[in-house]
């Protein structure tokens, strides 16, 4: 069958008549990665000659930009769909980092998520927006964004090494901006061993001043619960 029609029949059995199934949704995702695929040597070869400059995902031009859009929505939306499958169906073989991003969230592996997000894609809202969609399944992850730009992982871990990236460098200047805004939803204890020794007094004085400012509010909300216990 013709990729285009197989494309359509697919998204209106999905969109219109509300059938679907790991099959189907497995079809449609892997026909919107292969269809990605074939554009890809056209987009890279007019990044060589300098034609165009690189794009955000899904903003390339031409087919390339739609069609990573409509993937994109697609991996965000379905619930059905085997991340593994359509991981295996991308082979690494062209930089599709945002998309991979999704597929290890649906996969519960956030750090390598949060690896593509914070180092390679350099998408600080995304990471935040990723952590705050992961939250309830996993209470760990902000704490896991912080150890990642701390701590970032290796390009080879998530077989990117073949891609011409710089190795990622910790940033500590995130690391203490998440620290800052998110303490809420970290541990405490944890999240100061993970600072260098050589970590100065005023790179965290924001963030050690924010949870001063939280226990003394919750100090005299305490209180006033107290007074009030014995004004009844």
């Amino acid at each position: 069958m013709n990729p285009d029609i197989a494309l359509e029949y697919l998204e209106r059995l999905i969109d219109i008549w509300n059938v679907t199934s790991q099959e189907i949704e497995n079809s449609l995702i892997i026909l919107y990665v292969e269809k990605v695929s074939s554009e890809w040597p056209a987009y890279q070869g007019m990044l060589a000659a300098g034609v165009v400059e690189p794009c955000m995902p899904g903003s390339e031009p031409g087919q390339l930009g739609t069609l990573r859009l409509r993937l994109t929505h697609f991996l965000e939306r379905l619930q059905n769909y085997s991340p593994s499958m359509v991981i295996r169906s991308l082979g690494y073989e062209i930089p599709l980092y945002q998309e991979l991003a999704i597929l290890y969230g649906r996969q519960r592996e956030c750090d390598k998520a949060l690896m593509l997000y914070c180092h390679v894609l350099a998408d600080r809202a995304k990471a935040e927006e990723f952590c705050d969609k992961y939250y309830e399944i996993d209470n760990q992850v902000y704490y896991k964004l912080l150890r990642m730009y701390q701590c970032p992982m290796s390009l080879e871990a998530l077989r990117l090494d073949k891609f011409k990236l710089e190795e990622p460098k910790p940033d500590m200047g995130a690391a203490i901006d998440i620290l800052v805004r998110h303490y809420k939803h970290i541990d405490v204890k944890e999240a100061l061993r993970l600072l260098p020794e050589d970590t100065k007094l005023q790179d965290v004085e924001e963030f050690m001043c924010a949870i001063l400012r939280d226990r003394t509010k919750d100090s005299r909300k305490k209180l006033t619960f107290k007074k009030l216990e014995l004004i009844r």
